[in-house]
């Protein structure tokens, strides 16, 4: 009788280990399924004096979600590695994975506006004329565009 109880309790233990090592590996293969469909670029940075505006062109065949755009000055390297930080914050859509993140519909370009006026004190409130910039993109799933371009 006890050999019946312990093959029960084994096989029991062994179904709903299973059962929670197949879940986790549905989970891993939606994220990566996504992480591979997040397909978007930067395609162009308009400036005026009061905002910027940042282009971008999602590739994919679903709507991919901006997370956080990072601005470098690239030109002056005092102080290394300084960025104007633009985060999630500034977004007001809800992804699958995300809140507070910019959408992008597939196929389709998207108009994405930061308040990021442009002038001549280089303030970490303002673009300086003149100077290379490298605006830095993060996707829902980790993806980075990257894009270049001197005001």
């Amino acid at each position: 009788m006890g050999a019946i109880v312990m093959v029960g309790v084994t096989l029991s233990v062994g179904f709903a280990a299973w059962a929670w090592v197949s879940s986790a590996a549905r989970t891993s293969e939606k994220n990566l399924g996504s992480s591979i469909t997040e397909q978007f670029e930067i395609v162009n940075v308009n400036f005026s004096s009061t905002k910027t505006t940042v282009v971008f062109y999602n590739e994919g065949s679903g709507a991919a979600y901006i997370t956080s755009i990072f601005v470098r000055n690239s030109t002056d390297v005092k102080p290394a590695n300084t960025y104007l930080t633009f985060t999630v914050s500034s977004f007001s859509g809800t992804g699958p994975n995300c809140k507070n993140c910019q959408a992008l519909a597939a196929q389709t370009i998207t108009l994405v506006t930061i308040n990021l006026a442009t002038g001549t004190s280089c303030t970490s409130s303002q673009l300086c004329v003149g100077q290379s910039y490298t605006f830095i993109a993060t996707g829902e799933y980790g993806n980075v565009a990257q894009y270049q371009e001197v005001r």
